[in-house]
């Protein structure tokens, strides 16, 4: 995440599939190279490129129908000891979108009631699925 402006709260389709580089590259790398087979088929009228193709076809809507539909679970879960521990803004939440902080050694995604500030220290409150719920941090926390 980065503190560089711009609209974050939206989120691109290769970021929703998190496609990554091998799920891209099987995806074009299929869907070129079985264009090319399906044109040789129709050039030279081979069976064998006809039935390659149709099989690289294959393996590819596989791919891509597993990317789309996969669901990505969190595998880390929020610890509630860092509830009431103080923390520093590292990328500012808003009311309207979250942001990240820094809890000890740790960075975590955060949301808050208040517009914060880059190097604001927060106190973390509660949190809400996988964020952390935070306040600007008194002089007494």
């Amino acid at each position: 995440m980065s503190g560089g402006g711009g609209n974050h709260s939206e989120v691109g389709l290769f970021s929703i599939v998190r496609w990554g580089v091998g799920g891209t590259i099987i995806v074009i790398g299929g869907t070129v190279t079985a264009s090319v087979l399906l044109a040789l088929w129709f050039r030279y009228h081979t069976l064998p490129a006809l039935l390659l193709s149709a099989l690289t076809y294959a393996v590819v809507a596989v791919v891509a129908f597993v990317k789309i539909t996969e669901e990505i679970q969190p595998t880390r879960h929020i610890d509630e000891s860092v509830v009431g521990k103080v923390g520093v803004v590292v990328s500012e939440p808003t009311p309207s979108k979250p942001g990240v902080v820094k809890i000890g050694s740790q960075l975590w995604s955060a949301k808050a009631s208040c517009e914060l500030k880059t190097g604001d220290k927060v106190v973390v409150r509660s949190r809400e699925g996988l964020y952390l719920v935070v306040e600007r941090a008194s002089n007494e926390d």
